[in-house]
């Protein structure tokens, strides 16, 4: 047997499949495939990765990858192999009118995977100069329905924001409509929460089971904690319901001191994302995937659910599960390896929150469907 790529004595952690232990990942073509039962094999390109972790490929599940359709996208296969990720969703750059621009320019050519939330407002996010209509009245129904029946391999669902300048004086009522839209759909909505008018406790009620509550840790008015610093029942119930809490740490989104109390009660993220645009990839204070995932790590967040957060729940999300998210045998060979430095680490908030942390994840490896992307200079044969 003919195996075109070997991973050798790494620790590999597949939250899919509950492993965390030091094995061998043989890639054939572009797809994982089972370890051999004997020595009669052949391999082209041998890796060791002794003292690294080995994870599935990550998903930046908030990601602006809309590149040349909005102003403030980034371009997905420059900046974020390099940073372990080999998938990505758009969240809800693009609306009706510019939706298609980026299957084309972005979707179809990329050699990562790539889904995207459509924008309930047809210009979406295209400009920083001003904010989405969020008037229904001018929302593009019958453009809606083409694209969902064009593209239904592309599109997860419906994107909102609310909060701030972008819907003041509408309080929870936009929430409303898109849960209506996703009802007539049957597609799930993605709803940015920061700087909302109204408590949190208004907003959760309205969330489904699949439907995701974006920039959780958020610290301007009305967070998820109650004035005793309590994760808010509101909260707790609507994860019950399946609701789905995603970090989504662009700007004014995070808060680390929210954040911690919040994991310090055991209340971790489902998803954890970069939220990444041009003015916070590669800057401070996100930074990268990997940072955010250092951060996580270092408040207390359990080295699998980390994990977890950016492979297996957001593969299942992306309609994806056992395809990408895993390394189980059968699933695309999608695979990051990671060293996770024992370090000081100094993290800040937009807020003025600090946290000194002590992990730091740090890219060695980036293989997408079998074929290595990025490769740290010092990760040699």
């Amino acid at each position: 047997m003919q195996y075109n790529l070997l991973i050798r004595n790494g620790r590999v952690i597949d939250p899919l499949n509950s492993i965390d232990e030091i094995r061998d990942v043989f890639v054939k073509n572009s797809k994982i495939v089972p370890a051999p039962t004997d020595n009669n094999y052949e391999v082209s390109e041998t890796v060791d990765a002794t003292g690294c972790i080995v994870t599935p490929g990550l998903i930046d599940f908030h990601t602006h990858s809309a590149y040349h359709t909005s102003e403030q996208s980034i371009k997905p296969d420059i900046v974020l192999p390099p940073n372990g990720v080999t998938a990505a969703v758009d969240a809800g750059t693009c609306g009706t009118a510019n939706f298609e621009s980026m299957v084309y320019n972005v979707i179809a050519p990329s050699a990562l995977t790539i889904k995207a939330y459509l924008h309930l407002s047809p210009l979406g996010i295209s400009t920083v100069r001003f904010a989405e209509n969020l008037n229904s009245a001018v929302f593009d129904i019958p453009k809606m329905e083409y694209l969902f029946e064009r593209y239904p391999e592309d599109i997860i669902g419906f994107k909102l924001r609310i909060g701030g300048t972008i819907s003041a004086g509408l309080h929870c009522e936009p929430i409303k409509t898109a849960i209506e839209f996703g009802e007539r759909f049957g597609c799930p909505v993605y709803v940015h929460i920061i700087d909302p008018e109204d408590s949190v406790d208004e907003a959760a009620p309205y969330f489904r089971a699949g439907d995701v509550f974006a920039h959780v840790f958020q610290e301007l008015r009305h967070t998820i904690l109650d004035e005793n610093g309590k994760v808010r029942s509101s909260i707790l119930d609507a994860r019950k319901r399946g609701a789905i809490f995603d970090s989504a740490q662009g700007g004014r989104g995070r808060s680390l001191t929210i954040a911690r109390k919040a994991i310090e009660q055991g209340f971790y993220p489902d998803v954890i994302s970069s939220d990444a645009y041009t003015f916070v990839y590669y800057k401070k204070v996100v930074f990268s995937l990997l940072r955010c995932l250092s951060e996580f790590l270092s408040m207390g967040m359990p080295l699998m659910e980390v994990i977890r957060a950016c492979t297996q729940t957001p593969a299942k999300l992306m309609g994806l599960e056992n395809t990408i998210g895993t390394l189980a045998p059968g699933a695309r060979a999608d695979i990051a390896i990671l060293k996770v430095l024992e370090r000081p680490v100094h993290f800040d908030d937009l807020m003025g929150n600090t946290y000194e942390g002590n992990r730091l994840f740090v890219p060695q490896m980036t293989v997408v469907a079998g074929q290595t992307l990025y490769r740290q200079i010092e990760f040699m044969f």
